[in-house]
């Protein structure tokens, strides 16, 4: 789980130098980069996939996942799967249209991030139904693909959260509970491993190592 790639690399930024050496790492130790959706695909024993399989993600769509982490997943050929704040494409600071899409022709996956990155603990169920299909709505039409993907933002959840996000129509959605995702998990409320900024290459390694 990332979410900026940027410097110096402090907190949820990572800076490009260690984002580089980390993603260098996984090719180098076997690892396979694929998307959330191929995740599922290849759970659902439809996708081949040669080594230890990665999913690389990042939360709501900051500018620098194109113009600094583009380039570096383009370098180890690494696809990665991006969660989208559809309100914030607006935004300076966030992805535009135009890169989305570029990015996506070339093995990138968008999945939602909500409308307005509301915590399901502090939103009604209607305004969450509104933005889970409202998000995907305009993805899919700016993007011209099917987004089955979804993050919940801030890790909120509600005892209905996995409910409303399958009626919404996603297949696979991932949390912010820091460890390593299992298939025996609902595909709907997944783990992922939170990398943060100024962690040594030793200490990213280490959180990937299976018990």
């Amino acid at each position: 789980m990332y979410h900026s790639i940027s410097k110096p690399g402090q907190g949820l930024s990572v800076s490009p130098k260690d984002f580089d050496a980390q993603i260098e790492w996984l090719v180098d130790n076997g690892y396979t980069p694929i998307t959330l959706g191929q995740l599922k695909r290849y759970w659902d024993g439809e996708f081949n996939v040669q080594g230890k399989v990665v999913v690389i993600t990042f939360d709501d769509g900051y500018l620098d996942n194109y113009t600094d982490a583009y380039p570096i997943l383009l370098k180890y050929h690494a696809p990665a799967t991006i969660f989208v704040i559809t309100d914030s494409i607006k935004r300076d600071n966030h992805m535009k249209w135009s890169q989305m899409q570029e990015m996506h022709k070339h093995g990138i996956e968008f999945g939602s991030h909500m409308v307005y990155h509301s915590n399901f603990l502090h939103t009604s169920h209607d305004q969450i139904a509104w933005e889970l299909k409202m998000s995907k709505k305009d993805l899919e039409a700016g993007l011209n693909s099917p987004v089955t993907t979804f993050c919940y933002p801030g890790g909120g959840l509600i005892p209905e959260a996995s409910d409303l996000v399958r009626e919404a129509g996603y297949t696979m959605a991932v949390t912010t509970r820091d460890t390593l995702a299992d298939r025996s998990e609902d595909h709907l409320l997944l783990s992922r491993v939170r990398v943060v900024g100024g962690e040594s290459l030793q200490e990213f390694a280490s959180k990937l190592q299976t018990p």
